[in-house]
């Protein structure tokens, strides 16, 4: 398993399960493994999702609030929303996008 070197993935408890199943972990340098994940990239299509959902989530939790339904959303419409956002994100243009240098 190829790891990012941030401290936070290195600790006791993940090596203890690691060493147990008996998997190699290869350590690279931290954040190196943003130039490997091109759909991670700051233009990707995982990045370009997560803006739009949180987007569509904030105009909903709005909307909510101004009919007087409350600060919740269902998970139906949770999955509702996700769906528009991967609708809205993930297109040619951006996964060409993706695969450019910074």
């Amino acid at each position: 398993m190829d790891i990012d070197g941030h401290g936070s993935n290195l600790t006791l408890p993940f090596a203890l399960v690691m060493k147990a199943a008996k998997v190699t972990v290869s350590c690279l340098p931290p954040h190196y493994t943003a130039h490997l994940q091109q759909c991670d990239a700051t233009k990707g299509p995982i990045v370009c999702v997560k803006k739009a959902f949180n987007l569509l989530v904030a105009q909903q939790l709005r909307s909510s609030l101004l009919a007087g339904q409350g600060s919740t959303v269902s998970p139906a419409q949770l999955a509702a929303l996700l769906q528009m956002a991967i609708d809205q994100s993930c297109n040619p243009g951006t996964l060409v996008e993706s695969t450019k240098s910074s």
